[in-house]
């Protein structure tokens, strides 16, 4: 009996250091779990196959549509190279070595990203994109990484969050049009789009803005601090027309808590496979698109949810409990790779079949 204990004691010594080692990445070096690090995932399996090494977190991972990413995030370096907050990583972690823009300044962060065709939008704290002046957003040529001419109207948005659709790009933050905390904007020019009338009502609140979006079958979803839509009260949670911004007033999940009238408690927020998921404390919940009604909840553990990535029916889910893989249909666990308990989830995106997931230490 001694000898037995004495076997699994030395394999959970030797589970243990490799969790602690991590990952050894395309570099072949290994991530310390004292530093921030990306891991790209087989998507159909949850193995890890990669491993990018940053100097600071992935704070954002956009799919390039042939199955690589471009991420943004505080980051100088990634993988031992020069990337100031910006890089692309292909499916096996490895760095492009051919596009390389740039977010300048110090404190800076790129922390949102979105694509339509040949452009990639870049949303974050930073003033200068590729030394010339681009206030929290903007856009770059997804082959070359050449700085476009797409310059919205400036306003108070903070902690920009992109989503694009066919032919627009979706803005939230606080007050990103004069009276309204979300904005459907041109992919050219970035100029309002005319059709488009949600008032998003972000005033009055301390940390107010649209802080998530998602999009299926015509609705967005958008998460945040705000108090009402189009003058409806809608605490944080809301459900409006991808087209023009009308609320859908139907779309009613109840995610009020109670020390805040212009909240809601959601963190984060993805749909696909005829769901709406919201990211709750401690917790996943899919919500039902046209009503809002709970489908399942599926305790994750932590507190805070910070991104989703959907890969057919695995679900993965980032936070300050790292990582957990669930079906989307069900909200059962389903095995996947794991990092060390004192790593937090900062983001996850999917990309063909593979998925990018970020971490930073505790």
């Amino acid at each position: 009996m001694r000898g037995l204990l004495a076997r699994i004691a030395c394999v959970r010594a030797v589970a243990a250091v490799a969790a602690l080692l991590v990952v050894v990445g395309a570099t072949g070096r290994a991530a310390s779990p004292r530093q921030s690090f990306g891991v790209v995932l087989d998507a159909k399996t949850g193995r890890r196959l990669a491993t990018i090494r940053v100097n600071q977190p992935i704070r954002t991972a956009i799919a390039d549509g042939h199955g690589a990413w471009f991420v943004g995030g505080g980051f100088i370096r990634a993988n031992g190279v020069l990337r100031k907050r910006l890089a692309r990583v292909g499916a096996d972690g490895r760095l492009d070595p051919l596009w390389k823009p740039e977010a300048n300044g110090n404190g800076v962060s790129v922390t949102s990203l979105a694509r339509i065709g040949g452009r990639v939008y870049v949303g974050g704290d930073f003033a200068t994109l590729q030394h010339r002046p681009r206030l929290w957003v903007g856009a770059f040529d997804s082959h070359s990484g050449r700085l476009l001419p797409w310059k919205p109207l400036r306003a108070g948005i903070n902690y920009p969050v992109l989503l694009t659709g066919p032919d627009r790009v979706y803005l939230g933050g606080y007050r990103v049009q004069a009276t309204s905390g979300l904005a459907a904007l041109r992919p050219d020019d970035g100029r309002a789009v005319p059709e488009w009338h949600a008032i998003v009502d972000t005033s009055n609140i301390e940390g107010g803005g649209v802080r998530a979006i998602a999009r299926l079958d015509g609705r967005l979803y958008i998460a945040g601090r705000f108090s009402k839509v189009d003058g409806v009260p809608t605490p944080g949670l809301a459900s409006v027309d991808a087209r023009t911004g009308r609320l859908f007033r139907d779309w009613r999940p109840r995610r009020r808590p109670r020390y805040c009238s212009g909240c809601s408690d959601v963190s984060s927020l993805a749909a696909g496979r005829g769901l709406v998921f919201a990211g709750v404390p401690g917790a996943v919940l899919a919500l039902d698109p046209r009503s809002g009604a709970t489908r399942w909840r599926t305790r994750v553990g932590g507190f805070e949810v910070n991104g989703f990535a959907l890969v057919g029916r695995r679900l993965y889910v980032v936070g300050d409990f790292g990582l957990r893989a669930l079906d989307a249909a069900t909200g059962r666990h389903l095995p996947s790779w794991f990092p060390p308990s004192t790593q937090i989830g900062v983001t996850a995106a999917a990309s063909g079949a593979r998925v990018l997931i970020s971490f930073h230490p505790n």
